[in-house]
């Protein structure tokens, strides 16, 4: 949040996907906690709400053939790199660190947030149920919408060019008419 302050005098949207859907939920109350401009509307993506989350496999202590396995299951990291040792040995303690902050992420009540929500997903996400991902709207008194998109939890990637489209959309939604 104390990296958005030199932005704030604009309105501003977050977009996250995965872990990245909670790091701007949670900025978005941080600055709320700072009586800051928080964004205008919040995108959240491929992620259960973050007071219904289900227990899941860590997977940020497995071994190496473990997880690379597990990464070729969620089918978001080209097949190149997961073939790549060199690669691997680079970019695991990255993933290591974020599957680490998504296990270890606690919700802490606080009142919704003011801000409407869009929540993508994708239908076959079994990743995510859509009853927790529907659950977003319990974290806003604004208006709430969920998109969803065909393909697994990376849906970005295998149903781009209408989850582009989609997104562009309901931006120029939000943008003032002139």
């Amino acid at each position: 949040a104390q990296e958005l302050l030199p932005y704030l005098d604009k309105p501003s949207v977050f977009f996250g996907h995965s872990l990245g859907a909670l790091l701007c939920f949670e900025t978005a109350r941080s600055l709320r906690h700072g009586n800051l401009r928080q964004p205008a509307h919040l995108f959240v993506s491929a992620i259960e709400a973050p007071h219904r989350r289900g227990q899941e496999e860590p997977l940020s202590g497995l071994p190496k053939c473990a997880l690379v396995k597990k990464l070729r299951e969620f089918n978001g990291t080209p097949a190149e790199a997961l073939q790549n040792d060199e690669l691997l040995d680079l970019m695991l303690p990255t993933l290591r660190a974020d599957f680490e902050l998504y296990e270890t992420y606690e919700y802490h009540p606080e009142p919704p947030l003011e801000c409407p929500m869009t929540i993508y997903g994708g239908l076959e996400d079994h990743e995510v149920e859509a009853e927790r991902l529907a659950a977003w709207s319990e974290m806003t008194v604004g208006a709430c919408e969920i998109r969803m998109f065909p393909g697994g939890h990376f849906y970005i990637n295998s149903s781009r060019p209408i989850f582009l489209q989609t997104f562009a959309d309901d931006l120029l939604r939000l943008s003032p008419r002139n």
